[in-house]
């Protein structure tokens, strides 16, 4: 689906919390159309729809030649079941992290997508994050990565791990410091509040030598989203919550610091917008399939090796 000509018609489906401030996102993009909304729950669907003047529908079968593109805002176990039935239908989609919650699912969606021709986009937020760029100018050859990601108890995203549901961006961020292969994974968790674990701490090792540690925790009383790294050059941190950052150089024995931000940003609608235009001409997503593949493999590397210390 190449040179589409605007506005291209754009379905949610999903329209629960973090659905719904994606239909509000399309409605505002000039080069969208949110044609539907599909949620399992029609009474809310119609709800939404009536606040959005759009239409309301259950089946993702009646998306099929009435929309374009769709985001996928359902719950993460769901999410291969309901992507591969569009991307099968050749609709373009945008999914919320995690793309899958097994490599074998994520890697299926990503061959779904290259047999049709449609195009797969992942909902890893913090890529449109302005401070992470910057962040990576600063960084040249990473030895230590510390990263956290903790809040309170949101009472949703419970069904799946908080690797996946939290720790997922951060894995994303760590594929990108280096692509060499993990050598060794050591992981505890605990389940609080829930039936898996709402509290993690990973550390990961890597042949190039980066040496990583994780924490995630959605039953924190703080929200934290950053973290550090220790490279060649000295020190950057970074707080993603804030889009600020803090760096350390060292030369000739004497320290120089540079504070960065905050920085003002949309995320979610500068990602909306980005799979709108990679929709609309034909081009590769800035956070693909593939490239979320990688994340999702982190992951699960992470939840085969957890120890449960709930008990």
């Amino acid at each position: 689906m190449v040179d589409r000509l605007p506005p291209l018609r754009v379905a949610v489906v999903g329209v629960g919390h973090f659905g719904f401030y994606h239909c509000d996102k399309i409605n505002s993009l000039p080069g969208a159309s949110l044609a539907a909304v599909v949620d399992s729950d029609l009474q809310h669907a119609e709800t939404v729809a009536r606040r959005l003047q759009t239409s309301a529908l259950v089946s993702l079968e009646k998306l099929k030649n009435i929309v374009d593109a769709a985001v996928v805002a359902v719950p993460s176990q769901l999410h291969h079941q309901v992507a591969s039935k569009l991307l099968s239908m050749g609709i373009d989609v945008l999914v919320e992290k995690p793309l899958a919650t097994t490599s074998d699912d994520a890697l299926d969606l990503c061959q779904i997508a290259e047999g049709t021709g449609a195009m797969i986009q992942v909902g890893h937020l913090e890529r449109f994050n302005p401070i992470l760029d910057m962040a990576f100018d600063k960084i040249e050859k990473p030895r230590f990565i510390g990263m956290q990601r903790t809040g309170p108890f949101p009472g949703r995203g419970a069904e799946v791990d908080v690797v996946y549901e939290l720790m997922i961006h951060d894995l994303d961020i760590l594929a990108r410091l280096t692509t060499a292969p993990v050598v060794k994974v050591w992981a505890m968790g605990w389940k609080v509040v829930t039936n898996t674990h709402d509290t993690v701490w990973a550390r990961l090792e890597f042949a190039d030598g980066l040496v990583a540690q994780l924490n995630a925790s959605r039953v924190s009383a703080e929200q934290k989203r950053g973290f550090l790294v220790l490279d060649s050059n000295g020190v950057v941190e970074v707080d993603l919550a804030g889009r600020s950052m803090k760096t350390s150089s060292f030369v000739d024995g004497k320290q120089s610091t540079e504070t960065i931000g905050p920085m003002d940003a949309d995320p979610l609608l500068e990602q909306d917008r980005s799979f709108i235009r990679a929709a609309v001409n034909g081009r590769k997503p800035i956070v693909s399939g593939r490239t979320a593949l990688a994340a999702v493999k982190l992951a699960e590397s992470i939840v085969s090796v957890m120890e449960d210390l709930s008990e």
